[in-house]
């Protein structure tokens, strides 16, 4: 198999494709899916596909790639190369791109960690690799499941490394919007502990989870479980060989995350003839299912087409809480470089900005759609007061007071920009916020949440010695403005 020689000759749309020749290495289920999003986007950029000979006749049949070959020096033909080999194969393959690949050419991967892929480009030169992972997928692995549109509405995380040109970064932000992903920028470190939990956690516990229950009640058991069973390890289906090697690459963030796994459940086994403790622990859950429920919904009406999204009503419950008297505060930050200060002033595409990325997803916030002008008279207004979170200077959150004539103090808002919720900044965040609101004069600090909040939210709030007053029933309108 064989490239054809280079060629410029693209149609696109008015603004062209960030790249015009791209090498999918690897031409399986999100490779494929690369490629048919890719062509579907820009009908006349090529991609080559580099895999078997068997994979690339079905890449071919599917319309996934132009041109195919079977070695990977064909990439030098393209601006951009995709790894979509298992982890260990990628980081392998970029000691043999090194030294082919013409000067600005990009390079990004899918692999689910990315410090080993990181390490292998710094350590081999590369300025403009970006490691990637999309977060999109399907029951079912191979080429032939591949599809047009599997990265619409998912998130695709970018890891840069510390030599990672900028413009690479971009450049590869723009394809994954194209490509109708919404990407982000992570730490390689971070991403991986981030997987730890929300991937590779889960993935660990179904496969296990059922072969407990399997090797202990067989298949004429199995006949007799209901729905909740299947449900509950559909992921249990997945490749034994492909998951060796992502858990092996990230072993001590899975170890911790298992860790953590198993504390709740030796707490929850010590509870189990404890309802309050048993009902602590499905509720929790319950909120933590209804973020995902959200978190769902905000990604599906990002994506909608053919006009303005169906206004959608939820049931909600609002609960009040305050404080009668400070509160001694007592957590302290988790290292250095975290500042909390006060903005004096507070443009409204920053106030629209500190919103929408601390609100992300829950996008039923309500000061989205403002006007600037609406929002300059807002933050101008007597009382009101925007408090700042930074960490080495780059915001990580905020809060807004509004000070009232009687002396109360309402903690209209407060949140973490979603990088750094985990980071055990919070508690002594919120603290900080409940401190100024008391300075001068202040007769009660009080604020509201709902069980559209974040999860943990009511919680932190009593731990930081708030008080329920009172709850109310009522119906919340999600917001149809974009958050992201």
């Amino acid at each position: 198999m064989s490239v054809s020689p280079r060629s410029n000759d693209v149609s696109s749309d008015a603004t062209g494709p960030p790249f015009r020749t791209i090498a999918i290495v690897g031409v399986g289920l999100i490779g494929g899916s690369v490629g048919l999003a890719a062509r579907a986007t820009w009908p006349g950029i090529r991609v080559i596909g580099i895999d078997a000979r068997d994979v690339l006749v079905s890449a071919v049949a599917l319309g996934a790639v132009t041109d195919t070959a079977g070695d990977v020096s064909a990439a030098s033909a393209a601006d951009l190369v995709v790894l979509c080999a298992p982890v260990a194969v990628n980081a392998a393959t970029l000691a043999t791109l090194a030294a082919r690949l013409e000067p600005g050419a990009v390079v990004t991967d899918v692999g689910s960690t990315k410090r080993d892929i990181v390490a292998a480009a710094e350590a081999h030169g590369f300025d403009w690799f970006v490691g990637g992972h999309p977060l999109a997928g399907a029951a079912t692995s191979g080429t032939a499941s591949a599809r047009e549109h599997l990265f619409r509405g998912r998130p695709w995380i970018l890891t840069p490394s510390g030599r990672s040109a900028p413009a690479a970064v971009e450049r590869l932000r723009a394809f994954a919007v194209a490509l109708g992903a919404t990407p982000t920028v992570l730490d390689a470190v971070a991403h991986d502990r981030l997987m730890a939990y929300v991937s590779h956690l889960p993935q660990v516990v179904a496969s296990t989870l059922l072969e407990t229950v399997g090797s202990t009640v067989g298949e004429n058991g199995l006949a007799l479980s209901g729905p909740g069973l299947a449900d509950t390890t559909r992921l249990a289906a997945s490749p034994g060989g492909l998951w060796a090697g992502i858990l092996a690459a990230n072993a001590d963030h899975v170890a911790e995350a298992m860790t953590s796994l198993e504390a709740a459940l030796a707490r929850l086994r010590a509870g189990l003839g404890d309802t309050a403790s048993v009902e602590t622990t499905f509720n929790s859950a319950a909120r933590w299912r209804r973020a995902i429920k959200l978190i769902g919904e905000a990604d599906r009406s990002q994506t909608w087409r053919g006009g303005a999204p169906p206004e959608r009503t939820v049931p909600a419950t609002r609960t009040y809480l305050e404080q009668a008297a400070p509160v001694s505060a007592s957590t302290p930050w988790p290292e250095r470089g975290w500042s909390v200060v006060r903005v004096e002033r507070c443009p409204a595409t920053f106030y629209r900005y500190l919103y929408r990325e601390v609100g992300r997803p829950w996008h039923w916030i309500d000061r989205l759609p403002w006007s600037d002008e609406h929002i300059r008279s807002h933050v101008s207004s007597p009382g009101i007061e925007i408090w700042l979170l930074t960490h080495d200077t780059v915001p990580a959150g905020f809060a807004e007071l509004e000070r009232a004539t009687d002396g109360g103090v309402e903690i209209v808002y407060f949140g973490l920009l979603p990088e750094f919720i985990g980071r055990q900044a919070g508690r002594p965040f919120l603290e900080a916020i409940v401190g100024r609101a008391w300075d001068g004069g202040t007769t009660r600090v009080w604020l509201h949440t709902c069980t559209l909040d974040h999860p943990r939210a009511l919680t932190n709030y009593l731990a930081g010695g708030f008080r329920v007053v009172r709850e109310e029933a009522y119906t919340a309108r999600l917001e149809t403005v974009g958050v992201r």
